[in-house]
């Protein structure tokens, strides 16, 4: 199945909790994969997307995982994505976009 058509499913509420965390890592690997070819605007989009679908989970809980082992990948799935947002966005000649992103990733690695 294509990320595209689990993104829809995930919209029309049939993906939650690990299915979303699944689909956040993998936009996320995807932006990755788009910083080192340069291509900047989809790699901001990509991490958008990883951000939005890790918003829509409860809590990281929903990971299948003990507690804290669950909350520290939680969060270091959003320090990546803020992260390689950031870092395109500065590719990008977006400085004040990108400069907030690394200060959330940054908050988000000292949470815990």
């Amino acid at each position: 199945m294509a990320i595209e058509q689990l993104d829809q499913k995930a919209v029309d509420g049939e993906l939650e909790g690990t299915g979303r965390e699944l689909l956040a890592t993998c936009h996320a690997n995807v932006a990755a994969v788009r910083l080192k070819q340069e291509q900047w605007a989809d790699a901001v989009a990509s991490c958008s997307l990883s951000l939005t679908h890790l918003a829509f989970l409860e809590s990281p809980m929903s990971i299948a995982d003990d507690g804290d082992t669950a909350t520290r990948k939680f969060q270091a799935s959003r320090v990546k994505a803020l992260f390689r947002r950031g870092t395109a966005r500065e590719r990008l000649s977006d400085p004040n976009n990108a400069a907030a992103d690394f200060r959330a990733a940054a908050a988000a690695a000292n949470v815990g």
